[in-house]
This record gives structure tokens, C-alpha cells and sequence, in this order.
């Protein structure tokens, strides 16, 4: 994989995150060692993520490993605190900022849309249970009523054949 193409990996992961949260300006220098060798950075500022193909020399945080790493931080399936502590990336600088990051790629909307997909399947079995509910309890009454009124009706029949056969 050439430098251009990681870079240009890195800026579309990049594009679906949120950074609204992040109120401090940060910025990573990443240096890519072995295949696809170069430096770029990334910048988290006023709620927005550049990638640029440049390096930046008063960056917040420089993290240093192989272009698999970096791809594999930034599209969530390496934790970047557990790749420092295990040595699988190198970092010079606040380490607080490598959990911001950690925190805003492993922050998409993943778990909202789970969240929503779970209160629309309670809802929509609110909705049925009610539905059924309801029905069930019309049947019942119908059921009770049309019984009542055939008693009702059966006990006048013989009411009034008991009265037919007295009055002769």
C-alpha cells in the first residue's frame, strides 16, 4: 500500500467521526514506518477532523508504527492504548490524547442506531400486544354478552312456554 493510498484510507474513516465533543484544539503527527513509509497528521478542532499529508511539527501527540496499525486504530479494531502498552505502536507526548482518540473512533454511531432499532422493537411490540389485547378483550366481552343475552333470551322462551302451558 503507497502513502497516498493510507492517507487517503485514514480521511475517509475519518469523515464519519464526531468530534463535537472534543473542545480542545489536538493534533497527531502519525509516522508511518516500513511499506507506505511517510508522515501525515491528524487534527481534531472545533468539532471538525483534517487529515493532511504533511507532518506537523507543534503536534499534541506523535504516534509512530506500520501503516496496518494505523489503519487497524483508526477503522476500531485495535484499541491504540492496548497498541501502546504493548509496544505495537511508539508514542511521544501527552498519552490522555491517545484515549481521545480512542474514545472518538470507538464513539460512532454504531451504538445509537442499536439503541433506536431496540426502542422501535419495543414500541412496535407495545403497539401489537395492545392490539391484541384489545381484541382479545372484545371478543371476551362479545362472547360474555352474546351468552348473557342467549340465557336471557332462552330463560324468556321458557318463561313464556311455562305461562302458555299454565294459562290452558
Amino acid at each position: 500500500m503507497t502513502f497516498e493510498e493510507i492517507v487517503e484510507k485514514i480521511t475517509k474513516v475519518s469523515t464519519g467521526l464526531d468530534a463535537k465533543k472534543v473542545k480542545e484544539h489536538i493534533a497527531y503527527e502519525i509516522d508511518i514506518i516500513g511499506e507506505g513509509h511517510g508522515a501525515f497528521y491528524v487534527e481534531l478542532n472545533k468539532g471538525k477532523v483534517d487529515v493532511q499529508p504533511y507532518e506537523y511539527y507543534d503536534h499534541d501527540l506523535k504516534i509512530v508504527a506500520t501503516a496496518d496499525e494505523i489503519i487497524a486504530i483508526f477503522d476500531g479494531s485495535s484499541d491504540p492504548v492496548a497498541a501502546s502498552q504493548e509496544g505495537r505502536i511508539h508514542v511521544q507526548g501527552n498519552p490522555e490524547d491517545l484515549v481521545v482518540i480512542k474514545e472518538l473512533i470507538n464513539a460512532p454511531a454504531k451504538k445509537k442506531t442499536t439503541k433506536k432499532s431496540t426502542t422501535k422493537k419495543s414500541e412496535t411490540s407495545k403497539k401489537a400486544t395492545t392490539k391484541k389485547s384489545d381484541t382479545t378483550e372484545k371478543k371476551a366481552t362479545t362472547k360474555k354478552s352474546d351468552t348473557t343475552e342467549k340465557k336471557a333470551t332462552t330463560t324468556k322462551k321458557a318463561a313464556t312456554t311455562t305461562a302458555k302451558k299454565a294459562s290452558k
